[in-house]
């Protein structure tokens, strides 16, 4: 898509998007993991929590993963951003993301 990105960048990929990490922001936004269990962060709403709770219940039980759910349904961001067919303006999925990754 023409989008230079940053040397020694970080991407991240999720379903619907990337988003790459700048150098300078990398510490502050990716944490180690102290042991061996990988880091399984979901944004909730949209991620069938309710729907798959059996599914992500084993996943919580595996000692290989630990679950972070960040978010849940209903909040005020928990629609789609403006350039979705029927999106919203902010507060939307992807300014709830923005804060998540300035935190």
């Amino acid at each position: 898509d023409g989008t230079i990105v940053p040397t020694g960048s970080v991407r991240v990929a999720t379903a619907r998007a990337n988003f790459y990490i700048p150098p300078q922001k990398i510490a502050d936004v990716l944490r180690k993991v102290v042991d061996e269990a990988a880091l399984i962060a979901v944004i909730g709403p949209g991620a069938g929590v309710k729907a798959n709770r059996t599914v992500y219940q084993e996943v919580k039980e595996d000692a290989r993963f630990r679950v972070q759910v960040l978010g849940g349904r209903g909040e005020n961001y928990d629609r789609y951003p403006e350039y979705w067919d029927g999106g919203s303006a902010p507060p939307n999925l992807e300014s709830f993301g923005a804060v998540l990754v300035s935190e």
